[in-house]
């Protein structure tokens, strides 16, 4: 760790690693943590089929909630400066707004190379075909 340089940039998209975002910072005080989330019920149609966390809706959401509950208690945790959150679905209504904000957040220049990125819509809303009314009302978040 101590022979990476302190203007390095990194990515790492692992889903999981905000559950450990203290710890994190703790390792690296200068960094920078965005938090890409969707809409809670296309992921449960999205895991659904996965078995990733449980077999039914219920066991899903559970398994969604407790994950939400422990990065909520990272978040107060770690300084508000240091993570930025944006919805998924917000920043593909609004590409160039959310992306600007992000840059200003990671304190970079804006550039309009960075809109093309091709990114699917199609699974935005997928919830509304993939689950029935009897497992929305069972989605306890």
């Amino acid at each position: 760790i101590d022979s990476i340089p302190r203007s390095s940039i990194w990515l790492d998209d692992t889903p999981f690693n905000i559950l450990h975002a203290s710890f994190l910072h703790e390792l690296f005080p200068q960094m920078k943590l965005i938090h890409i989330y969707r809409d809670v019920r296309d992921v449960i149609s999205s895991y659904k089929n996965q078995h990733w966390g449980g077999n039914t809706v219920e066991e899903i959401s559970l398994w969604i909630k407790n994950i939400l509950d422990v990065w909520n208690e990272e978040k107060e945790k770690i300084p508000k400066d240091v993570f930025y959150e944006v919805m998924f679905e917000d920043l593909m209504k609004n590409p160039r707004k959310k992306t600007e904000d992000l840059c200003d957040f990671l304190e970079i220049e804006f550039s309009n190379e960075m809109l093309n990125v091709d990114l699917t819509k199609s699974h935005i809303g997928r919830w509304k075909s993939d689950l029935t009314k009897n497992e929305i009302e069972k989605i306890r978040i």
